[in-house]
Protein backbone atom coordinates (compact mmCIF):
# COMPACT_ATOMS: atom_id res chain seq x y z
CA UNK A 1 0.00 0.00 0.00
CA UNK A 2 1.87 3.09 -1.20
CA UNK A 3 -0.19 5.30 1.16
CA UNK A 4 1.24 3.53 4.22
CA UNK A 5 4.03 5.31 6.15
CA UNK A 6 5.84 1.95 6.13
CA UNK A 7 5.73 1.64 2.33
CA UNK A 8 9.17 0.59 1.04
CA UNK A 9 10.48 0.48 4.64
CA UNK A 10 9.05 -2.85 5.81
CA UNK A 11 9.23 -5.95 3.65
CA UNK A 12 5.98 -7.77 4.43
CA UNK A 13 7.08 -10.81 2.41
CA UNK A 14 9.78 -11.71 4.95
CA UNK A 15 9.17 -11.51 8.70
CA UNK A 16 10.65 -12.72 11.93
CA UNK A 17 8.85 -13.53 15.14
CA UNK A 18 10.22 -12.86 18.59
CA UNK A 19 9.13 -13.07 22.20
CA UNK A 20 10.33 -13.25 25.78
CA UNK A 21 9.56 -15.99 28.31
CA UNK A 22 6.09 -17.40 27.55
CA UNK A 23 5.90 -15.11 24.52
CA UNK A 24 9.18 -16.66 23.41
CA UNK A 25 7.74 -20.14 23.84
CA UNK A 26 4.76 -19.14 21.70
CA UNK A 27 7.14 -17.77 19.05
CA UNK A 28 9.34 -20.88 19.27
CA UNK A 29 6.42 -23.22 18.70
CA UNK A 30 5.30 -21.24 15.65
CA UNK A 31 8.47 -22.59 13.99
CA UNK A 32 7.09 -26.14 14.14
CA UNK A 33 3.65 -25.84 12.53
CA UNK A 34 2.30 -27.45 15.70
CA UNK A 35 -0.13 -25.88 18.12
CA UNK A 36 1.44 -26.42 21.55
CA UNK A 37 -1.06 -25.71 24.33
CA UNK A 38 -1.17 -23.29 26.17
CA UNK A 39 0.67 -21.13 23.63
CA UNK A 40 -1.98 -21.48 20.95
CA UNK A 41 -5.47 -22.91 20.75
CA UNK A 42 -7.13 -25.17 18.24
CA UNK A 43 -6.07 -28.31 16.45
CA UNK A 44 -4.84 -26.66 13.25
CA UNK A 45 -1.94 -24.26 12.98
CA UNK A 46 0.08 -23.35 9.92
CA UNK A 47 3.02 -21.01 10.28
CA UNK A 48 2.59 -18.07 7.91
CA UNK A 49 5.02 -18.45 5.01
CA UNK A 50 6.31 -14.93 5.72
CA UNK A 51 7.74 -16.09 9.08
CA UNK A 52 11.31 -17.01 8.12
CA UNK A 53 13.04 -16.92 11.53
CA UNK A 54 12.44 -16.76 15.26
CA UNK A 55 14.52 -15.10 17.96
CA UNK A 56 13.40 -15.94 21.49
CA UNK A 57 14.62 -14.56 24.80
CA UNK A 58 14.55 -16.25 28.20
CA UNK A 59 12.79 -19.24 26.69
CA UNK A 60 13.05 -22.99 27.05
CA UNK A 61 10.86 -25.99 26.24
CA UNK A 62 10.49 -27.54 29.69
CA UNK A 63 6.79 -27.43 30.63
CA UNK A 64 5.80 -26.33 34.11
CA UNK A 65 5.37 -29.22 36.49
CA UNK A 66 4.14 -29.58 40.02
CA UNK A 67 6.46 -29.61 43.05
CA UNK A 68 8.91 -32.50 42.74
CA UNK A 69 7.45 -33.54 39.39
CA UNK A 70 10.00 -34.55 36.72
CA UNK A 71 9.08 -33.00 33.35
CA UNK A 72 10.91 -33.69 30.09
CA UNK A 73 11.58 -30.83 27.65
CA UNK A 74 9.53 -30.78 24.47
CA UNK A 75 11.07 -31.42 21.06
CA UNK A 76 11.10 -28.46 18.65
CA UNK A 77 11.16 -29.65 15.05
CA UNK A 78 11.74 -26.11 13.82
CA UNK A 79 11.38 -25.50 10.10
CA UNK A 80 13.00 -22.05 10.18
CA UNK A 81 16.15 -20.75 11.92
CA UNK A 82 15.92 -20.10 15.66
CA UNK A 83 18.06 -17.78 17.76
CA UNK A 84 17.93 -18.23 21.53
CA UNK A 85 19.09 -15.37 23.73
CA UNK A 86 19.41 -16.04 27.43
CA UNK A 87 20.78 -14.19 30.40
CA UNK A 88 23.74 -15.78 32.15
CA UNK A 89 21.75 -15.49 35.40
CA UNK A 90 18.53 -16.99 34.00
CA UNK A 91 17.61 -20.65 34.43
CA UNK A 92 20.34 -22.11 32.20
CA UNK A 93 19.53 -25.62 33.40
CA UNK A 94 16.30 -25.64 31.38
CA UNK A 95 17.99 -23.99 28.39
CA UNK A 96 20.67 -26.70 28.42
CA UNK A 97 17.94 -29.38 28.48
CA UNK A 98 16.05 -27.71 25.63
CA UNK A 99 18.93 -26.77 23.34
CA UNK A 100 19.62 -30.27 21.91
CA UNK A 101 15.90 -30.67 21.12
CA UNK A 102 15.79 -27.69 18.77
CA UNK A 103 16.37 -29.54 15.52
CA UNK A 104 17.61 -27.31 12.72
CA UNK A 105 19.58 -24.11 12.24
CA UNK A 106 20.02 -22.47 15.61
CA UNK A 107 22.26 -20.06 17.49
CA UNK A 108 22.64 -19.41 21.20
CA UNK A 109 23.65 -16.09 22.77
CA UNK A 110 24.31 -15.86 26.52
CA UNK A 111 24.41 -12.30 27.89
CA UNK A 112 26.69 -11.86 30.89
CA UNK A 113 25.21 -10.44 34.10
CA UNK A 114 21.60 -10.60 32.90
CA UNK A 115 18.75 -12.51 34.53
CA UNK A 116 15.35 -13.59 33.21
CA UNK A 117 13.87 -10.07 33.36
CA UNK A 118 16.84 -8.42 31.62
CA UNK A 119 15.00 -7.90 28.30
CA UNK A 120 11.90 -6.52 30.07
CA UNK A 121 11.22 -2.91 31.02
CA UNK A 122 11.49 -3.68 34.77
CA UNK A 123 12.86 -6.38 37.04
CA UNK A 124 10.30 -8.77 38.55
CA UNK A 125 7.06 -7.32 37.13
CA UNK A 126 4.05 -7.62 39.46
CA UNK A 127 2.16 -10.96 39.31
CA UNK A 128 5.13 -12.73 37.68
CA UNK A 129 7.63 -15.15 39.18
CA UNK A 130 10.62 -13.17 40.50
CA UNK A 131 14.03 -13.85 38.98
CA UNK A 132 15.99 -16.49 40.83
CA UNK A 133 19.20 -14.43 40.72
CA UNK A 134 19.72 -10.68 40.96
CA UNK A 135 20.96 -9.07 37.77
CA UNK A 136 24.45 -7.55 37.90
CA UNK A 137 24.06 -5.29 34.85
CA UNK A 138 21.87 -2.15 34.68
CA UNK A 139 18.38 -2.74 33.25
CA UNK A 140 18.86 -0.22 30.43
CA UNK A 141 22.10 -1.95 29.41
CA UNK A 142 20.47 -5.40 29.39
CA UNK A 143 17.55 -4.15 27.28
CA UNK A 144 19.94 -2.62 24.74
CA UNK A 145 22.11 -5.76 24.66
CA UNK A 146 19.04 -7.97 24.19
CA UNK A 147 17.77 -5.76 21.36
CA UNK A 148 21.24 -5.69 19.75
CA UNK A 149 21.53 -9.50 19.65
CA UNK A 150 17.94 -9.86 18.44
CA UNK A 151 18.77 -7.54 15.52
CA UNK A 152 22.04 -9.37 14.79
CA UNK A 153 20.30 -12.74 14.62
CA UNK A 154 17.47 -11.40 12.46
CA UNK A 155 20.03 -9.81 10.12
CA UNK A 156 21.75 -13.18 9.79
CA UNK A 157 18.53 -15.11 9.22
CA UNK A 158 16.32 -12.71 7.29
CA UNK A 159 18.91 -10.75 5.31
CA UNK A 160 21.29 -13.68 4.82
CA UNK A 161 24.07 -11.68 6.46
CA UNK A 162 26.57 -14.47 7.10
CA UNK A 163 28.97 -12.04 8.79
CA UNK A 164 26.41 -11.07 11.43
CA UNK A 165 27.03 -14.12 13.61
CA UNK A 166 30.31 -15.53 12.34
Amino acid sequence: NDASPLYKIVNTDVAGISGHSNGGAAALFTTTNICQFPFCFGPNYNRPAEFRAAVVLGTHTVPAGGPGQHVEPLDVDNQIPVGLINGELDSLENVCKSWPLIEEEKDLVIIEGVNHWGPANIQNPPSNTPAQFEQTKPQEWSIKKSAYWTAVLFDAYLKSDAGAIS
